[in-house]
C-alpha cells in the first residue's frame, strides 16, 4: 500500500468517526428535548404538585367537589312559613367530621348554617365547596376564632375582610352573616362587622359534654318553633347526635331550614350590626 492510499484511508476513517459522533449527539439531543417537553406538558409541575401536597398533608378532607352548578330552584320555595320551622347551626370547623354531617343533611333533604372559622377554609376547601352546592348557609366565625371585643376598630375588620376572602376564593363571595366568637358583642362590634349578628336561644353545650345522647336530649328538651340551635362540628360525638336529631325533629313536624330562610319565613328582614337569635311568629329578635 503506498503512502497516498494509507493517508486516504485514514482520512475516510477519520471523517466516519465524526459521523458516527453527530449522529450520537443529535440522537442525545433529541431524546432530551423529548423528556423535557414531557416534563412542562405533565400534570405533575409545580401546581399540581403544590396542591398534591395540600391534599396529602390534609387526607381528612375527602369530600368531593360537586363537578356542576347548583340547581337554579331553592329549596326554600318547599318552605311552608305557617309550620314549625328551626335553625341548625354548627360553628368553628370545617373539620374531618363536617362532610358526615353534610352525608346526613343530603340524606334527609335538611338544611343548616355553618359559622366557618377563616383560618380553616383553604384545608377544607372541598367540604365548603360542598356546603355550598348542597344550599347550606356559609357564614363568618372571624378568621382565627378572634373574641370581637378584645379587639380594636381595624382588628376587627381585618378578621371579618379575612374570612371574606377566604371564601370568596372558593366559593366566589363572602358570607352574609357572622357570629362571634362565644356571642361577645359590644357597641364597636355591632357598628364594625357590617353583617347581621346571629347568636342562638339553644345552646347544646356539646363542647362541654361531648355525649351524642346528651346533646340529642337537651335538643328534643328545648326545641319549639323559630329557635336556633348552636352546635359544633368539630367533634365526633356532635355529628352522631346530628345524625340521630335531624330525621327525629322532621319526625316532629319540624323543617330544617338556614337562618336566612327562617328569618323570611317570618317576614323578617336581616340588618348589618342587628343581633338575632330566636325567629318566633311574633318576636324575632333579641
Amino acid at each position: 500500500m503506498t503512502y497516498r492510499e494509507s493517508k486516504s484511508r485514514l482520512k475516510r476513517k477519520q471523517q466516519l468517526k465524526r459521523r458516527c459522533i453527530l449522529a450520537v449527539t443529535i440522537t442525545i439531543t433529541a431524546i432530551l428535548l423529548i423528556v423535557l417537553i414531557s416534563h412542562i406538558a405533565s400534570p405533575s409541575n409545580k401546581e399540581n404538585d403544590k396542591d398534591n401536597e395540600v391534599t396529602n398533608n390534609h387526607p381528612q378532607d375527602t369530600t368531593p367537589t360537586p363537578e356542576v352548578s347548583n340547581p337554579e330552584d331553592s329549596e326554600s320555595d318547599s318552605i311552608d312559613p305557617n309550620g314549625k320551622l328551626i335553625a341548625l347551626t354548627y360553628d368553628d370547623g370545617p373539620s374531618v367530621y363536617t362532610s358526615y354531617l353534610l352525608d346526613a343533611l343530603e340524606e334527609y333533604n335538611a338544611k343548616a348554617t355553618f359559622f366557618i372559622v377563616g383560618n380553616r377554609a383553604e384545608q377544607y376547601r372541598d367540604t365548603i365547596k360542598r356546603m355550598n352546592y348542597l344550599d347550606m348557609e356559609i357564614a363568618s366565625h372571624t378568621f382565627g376564632h378572634d373574641l370581637l371585643t378584645a379587639l380594636d376598630e381595624a382588628g376587627i375588620k381585618e378578621t371579618m375582610d379575612k374570612t371574606d376572602e377566604a371564601l370568596t376564593a372558593i366559593i366566589g363571595h363572602g358570607a352574609d352573616l357572622m357570629r362571634p366568637v362565644e356571642g361577645s358583642v359590644n357597641d364597636l362590634v355591632q357598628q364594625t362587622v357590617n353583617k347581621p349578628i346571629i347568636r342562638w336561644n339553644v345552646d347544646t353545650l356539646d363542647w362541654q359534654s361531648k355525649d351524642a345522647q346528651a346533646i340529642v336530649n337537651h335538643v328534643l328538651e328545648n326545641v319549639h318553633d323559630g329557635c336556633t340551635i348552636l352546635m359544633h362540628d368539630i367533634y365526633p360525638t356532635t355529628i352522631e347526635a346530628s345524625k340521630i336529631l335531624i330525621p327525629k325533629l322532621q319526625e316532629l313536624g319540624y323543617q330544617l331550614v338556614t337562618v336566612p330562610e327562617l328569618a323570611e319565613a317570618r317576614g323578617i328582614t336581616l340588618e348589618p350590626g342587628e343581633i338575632y337569635k330566636v325567629f318566633t311568629k311574633t318576636d324575632t329578635s333579641e
